[in-house]
């Protein structure tokens, strides 16, 4: 893009050349502006279904334990499936992203 706009500055005013260089520099700038940027962090979608399913583990765990290994599993259970719903579904939306996956705003 630098290089196309020095190139602008060299060619003449009544250049043809220089209408359709700073026609498809315009384009282009229109074209990156309007890009869809919004998207879904997958890693993180996957690493909630991890979760998930570790949750669902515990929760067998737990329902197969007698005495005081019931409640632990049963808590940790109910503790790993909330964190798995809450990064489903916070990486789940379609936003705005920086470079590592987090939401811009």
């Amino acid at each position: 893009m630098k290089a196309d706009l020095e190139i602008l500055d060299a060619l003449p005013s009544e250049s043809p050349a220089r209408e359709a260089l700073l026609a498809d520099i315009e384009r282009r700038i229109v074209g990156s502006s309007t890009a869809d940027t919004k998207r879904r962090d997958p890693a993180g979608v996957a690493l909630g279904f991890f979760f998930l399913g570790l949750a669902i583990w515990l929760a067998v765990l737990a329902v197969n334990a007698s005495g005081a290994l019931h409640g632990i599993f049963l808590g940790c259970a109910i503790a790993v499936g909330a964190l798995g719903i809450y990064g489903v579904g916070a990486d789940l939306r379609k936003v705005e992203r920086d470079a590592k996956g987090r939401p811009i705003r």
